[in-house]
């Protein structure tokens, strides 16, 4: 079996996440492979641009 995901780092601390990695990789070794992207900063922290919405 194939699958992918995204993982939101606004919404999980680096300890969850290293917690998730290493629950996954115990269980399916090196079959595991988590890439991290940061991307945008959470967007209620800015206002958004006008006629965009809060996304």
């Amino acid at each position: 079996m194939v699958a992918t995901g995204i993982l939101n780092l606004w919404m999980h601390t680096p300890d969850e996440a290293a917690a998730g990695h290493a629950s996954l990789t115990a269980a399916h070794g090196d079959r595991f492979l988590l890439g991290i992207g940061a991307s945008h900063a959470r967007s209620s922290t800015r206002p958004s641009p006008a006629g965009t919405g809060n996304r």
